[in-house]
């Protein structure tokens, strides 16, 4: 858990960091990246690891960073970005966010999750 800390902390400061030198486009990028990879390891957390979404710091860490991602321009509606790298990382985000919540409301010994 010491590991998992430790690079989260390190993944904010260097999200912070390099956001320091970012404006526009590039910014929603890095942020976008920052809570893509955050939204992974709370899949992670949740599928491999056995916790909760509600134990999961990778998942309760989510809510923050989707605001950091909004507050530089991310998830609005205006069009094709110019720069639709950003917003694909975003919506795989979302999709991810969804994904873990989804599994860890599913009941131990059930079928599991499955749309199709």
């Amino acid at each position: 858990m010491a590991t998992t800390k430790t690079l989260k902390t390190l993944t904010v400061l260097l999200g912070a960091w390099v956001l320091a030198g970012c404006e526009g486009a590039e910014m929603r990028s890095v942020q976008a990246r920052i809570l893509a990879n955050a939204a992974d390891e709370c899949v992670y957390d949740v599928r491999d690891r056995g916790l909760t979404y509600e134990t999961s710091r990778n998942c309760s860490s989510l809510s923050g960073l989707a605001s950091q991602y909004i507050a530089v321009g991310g998830f609005k509606d205006l069009g094709v970005p110019k720069n639709p790298s950003h917003a694909q990382l975003a919506q795989s985000a979302r999709t991810s966010a969804w994904m873990a919540r989804a599994l860890s409301n599913t009941k131990p010994g059930s079928r599991g999750v499955a749309i199709w």
